[in-house]
This record gives structure tokens, C-alpha cells and sequence, in this order.
């Protein structure tokens, strides 16, 4: 299972409350699904629309 820093973004860090965070996950699906229990509310629509870098590459 690998630590991430997840840096929001513009809508998603307004809807997390936070600009970023760290958080244990072994997939982005896992991870995705995480935050979204951690921040309950607009995150999880949110999130359905972005995009995804790990480091500098596209993902998801």
C-alpha cells in the first residue's frame, strides 16, 4: 500500500476543505473512494469529473 500526497485543486479543494492531504491506497479507485467517505458532500461529484496526475502523468 503506497502513502500518496493528494493536492486539490480550484473546485475539488474547495469541496475537500483542504489543499492537500496524505492518505494510503493501493489503487487511485481505492484512494478515490477513500477521500470521498473522509469528505463527505460535493467532493465525490467532483472528483467523477477531474483529471488525474501521478506525478507529471495522466492517470485514471
Amino acid at each position: 500500500m503506497a502513502c500518496v500526497t493528494i493536492r486539490y485543486w480550484a473546485a475539488a479543494r474547495e469541496a475537500a476543505g483542504v489543499a492537500e492531504e496524505r492518505q494510503h491506497a493501493d489503487t487511485l479507485a481505492d484512494l478515490l473512494a477513500t477521500v470521498s467517505e473522509r469528505h463527505p458532500g460535493r467532493l465525490a461529484a467532483v472528483l467523477a469529473c477531474c483529471a488525474f496526475l501521478v506525478g507529471d502523468v495522466p492517470v485514471g
